[in-house]
Order: structure tokens, then sequence, then C-alpha cells
């Protein structure tokens, strides 16, 4: 079986787009996500969209899904990153936070 590992696509919905794209003839039957799927790109709903319709075996929270529901963790982010944060905390659908939660 292969597994598919994606890491940091930090809501990057053309760098996930390409990636899929050049995968998707390798026979991928599971994916290992290893956080940070969210964060500096405009993109974090569809980028998690995306990522609910694959069969994900196991999806780690990185530091930016923590920061989601932690001032604490938000407050070990740079500036940039911790406004694009508290954005997402605003516009990401009640489904993708349920899902990161």
């Amino acid at each position: 079986m292969r597994v598919g590992i994606l890491a940091n696509i930090l809501g990057n919905m053309h760098a996930l787009n390409s990636v899929m794209q050049s995968i998707k003839d390798d026979s991928v039957e599971e994916y290992i996500i290893l956080g940070n799927s969210i964060g500096y790109g405009p993109h974090d709903n569809q980028v998690l969209k995306l990522i609910n319709k694959l069969n994900v075996r196991y999806h780690l929270k990185g530091l930016q899904e923590s920061a989601l529901f932690s001032n604490e963790d938000l407050n070990k982010l740079n500036i940039h990153l911790s406004s694009t944060i508290v954005k997402a905390r605003e516009s990401l659908d009640p489904e993708q936070l349920n899902f990161l939660e």
C-alpha cells in the first residue's frame, strides 16, 4: 500500500493541487498529514475541504492548528502568522474548525 505524506501546506491550495496532480498516478491509498495545513496562504477552507476528501490515516495538529484554539500557542507565532490565524478563527467554516479540534 502506498501512503502519501503531506506537511506544511500552510493554506496554499495552488501548491496542494500541484502536489496532488504530481502523485495522481502513484496509486496512493492513504495519507498522513503532518500538520500546519493552514497558515500563510489564503485558502485555508479549500485546503481543509480537500484534505477531508482524502483517505487520511493520521492528521497531526501543527502549531498553526493549535493556535486556532489556544492564545498561548498563538503567542508563539510571529506577528504576520498570528494575524492570519486570527483571521482563520473568524473565517473557517464550523465544519473545518471541528475537523481541526
